[in-house]
């Protein structure tokens, strides 16, 4: 299987993920060389995770990206997955690495690997950083069977939905709803955003939604130095205390055919991320970051609760620049 990359599951990827099953060594380690996954190294381990977590992370570095396949003591017949992008990488690798991983899983079994994280940060890959997610994961809420199955049913009638729309006049393939193109895998990621930390999104190569990067961020001016992607339009999803807000940015020089991708795909997000149980405070559209309102993080204010229509995929300006783009 590939992705639309180019990037295949090498035969001996397969072989080397069943020896590692068979033997329950400690971590797998999986690389992306000449556009193929290949296995990269196996740590066998000891009896305690903790302690291993020392011998995961000596393997890795600040600049290359890495999928890890841990075993977990705590859970039977359950792996962690960790998506290693560190912020220091190269673009290019970061989305290569973004857009291969469900393709990966996939072709491995998805049915192996609970919980499925997304890591930018080596600190993270501990026995401090693993406490951390397991404390985070136990505050939520589980669904009962019952609320599971009408899950199950809300996201397939999306995904009916965003099938059958006709599709616009104006630009083929590109202004349909991307937003309904959710892993599961994602949304978990997204649950998984703490208080100051930054998820960064982009539709990928394959049309999907995919997370671009995370950061982390002390306070909401940060947003308008530099924080938010200015190369191209993206949706981001920051969490200061217990608000979540959702920002849709457009910087200026982005090309046509990527604006009317994202604007589009806006709205189909903002439902399917809802659906999923995401409640956002603020959601928030601006042409560049430097355009954002800090008033908009103040707590004072009164929870946005709607969902904006189609209409409101208009960009809001905070002050004056000079004609409005077209």
């Amino acid at each position: 299987m590939s992705t639309q990359s180019g990037i295949t599951t090498n035969p001996e990827l397969i072989e080397a993920f069943k020896q590692y099953i068979t033997n329950g060594d400690r971590a797998l380690y999986i690389k992306i060389e000449n556009e193929q996954l290949i296995p990269s190294n196996v740590i066998k381990g000891t009896s305690s995770l903790d302690s291993d977590f020392d011998l995961i992370s000596n393997e890795l570095n600040e600049y290359d990206c890495s999928f890890i396949i841990i075993k977990n003591d705590e859970v039977t017949d359950k792996h962690i997955f960790i998506n290693y992008v560190p912020d220091n990488s190269q673009v290019k690798q970061k989305m290569l690495y973004a857009s291969t991983k469900n393709t990966l899983l996939r072709e491995l079994g998805t049915e192996f690997f609970s919980p499925i994280l997304f890591i930018n940060e080596l600190e993270e890959i501990s026995s401090k950083g693993w406490d951390a997610i397991k404390k985070h994961e136990a505050s939520e809420n589980p669904l009962s069977a019952e609320e599971e199955s009408l899950q199950v049913v809300k996201n397939m009638e999306l995904l009916s939905i965003g099938s059958s729309r006709a599709k616009p006049q104006l630009v083929t393939d590109s202004s349909r709803s991307l937003g309904m193109n959710l892993d599961v895998s994602l949304i978990q990621d997204l649950k998984n955003t703490t208080s100051n930390e930054l998820v960064t999104l982009i539709i990928g190569e394959d049309e999907k939604i995919i997370i671009y990067k995370k950061s982390s961020i002390s306070e909401p001016q940060e947003l308008t130095q530099g924080k938010l992607l200015n190369t191209q339009p993206n949706f981001n999803i920051v969490k200061f205390g217990d608000n979540l807000y959702f920002i849709y940015t457009c910087p200026s020089g982005s090309k046509v055919r990527e604006r009317m991708v994202y604007a589009s795909s806006k709205l189909g997000l903002l439902t399917n991320l809802k659906s999923n149980g995401f409640e956002f405070k603020k959601v928030i559209e601006v042409g560049d970051a430097d355009e954002i309102e800090l008033s908009e993080f103040d707590d004072s204010q009164t929870t946005e609760v709607a969902t904006p229509t189609p209409a409101a995929n208009g960009l809001r300006f905070s002050k004056p620049k000079g004609p409005r783009r077209r």
